[in-house]
Order: structure tokens, then C-alpha cells, then sequence
């Protein structure tokens, strides 16, 4: 029995969240080795990759909601698919603001100064 588009798109989708869903268990299971001794710069690899991932899950909604409203599936599904894509946002905000904040109170203030500040180009 062949799969449809819609099926195999959303698999993807569901796949793809739960990555993130993954990521997120991973990164804040205490105890673990993702979880202690944290650098600031391992905290900036990790918010690379939930942006990563968070681009990958935009792109697989993207998909599905376009085969979704090309076909005449019903609209539960399209319903289902919005409620995982803003469940997984909420994941995604939660991530990158948690590890934007360690990176934030790792990196002394004055340093944080002088990278905020901007010097127009003389040229």
C-alpha cells in the first residue's frame, strides 16, 4: 500500500518535532553530561543546533500545510499539524532563551558592552 504525500510529509514533520522535543529532554535532564559543567561556548553550539533544528521544523510545516491545502484531507489534520508546530515553538522559545542566558551571565558585562556598542565605518 503506497503512502500519500500528505502522510509521508507529516511522518517527516512529527519526526523533525520530535527532535527537537528530544533535544530539549536532553539538554536539561539533570545529571546528565549535557547538563553539567556547561561552557559558554557549548551553550553556543547548542543554540546553533535548536536553530538548526527549529529551520528544518519550518520548512517540514511548510510542506505539509501546502499538501494539506492542495488535497481534501481534512481539516483535523491541518488543526493537529498547527498545535505540534506551536507546541515545538514553545520548546524552541524556551531552548534558545535558557542557553542565550547562560551564554549572557558567562560573558563578563563590559565585554558584553563593548560588543553592543557600534562604531560607524569611516570609509
Amino acid at each position: 500500500m503506497a503512502q500519500s504525500a500528505i502522510d509521508i510529509a507529516l511522518r517527516k514533520f512529527i519526526a523533525t518535532t520530535d527532535r527537537v522535543s528530544q533535544f530539549q529532554a536532553n539538554i536539561h535532564t539533570p545529571g546528565t553530561p549535557e547538563t553539567t559543567q556547561v561552557s559558554p561556548y557549548m551553550c553556543q553550539v547548542r543554540r546553533d543546533q535548536i536553530r538548526s533544528l527549529w529551520e528544518k521544523v519550518g520548512r517540514d510545516y511548510e510542506s505539509c500545510s501546502e499538501l494539506i491545502a492542495a488535497s481534501e484531507e481534512s481539516t483535523s489534520i491541518g488543526l493537529t499539524l498547527q498545535s505540534k508546530y506551536e507546541y515545538c515553538f514553545s520548546i524552541y522559545e524556551r531552548c534558545v532563551s535558557n542557553l542565550q542566558e547562560l551564554i549572557d551571565k558567562s560573558v563578563p558585562q563590559s565585554v558584553q558592552e563593548c560588543a553592543s556598542i557600534h562604531v560607524p565605518n569611516s570609509t
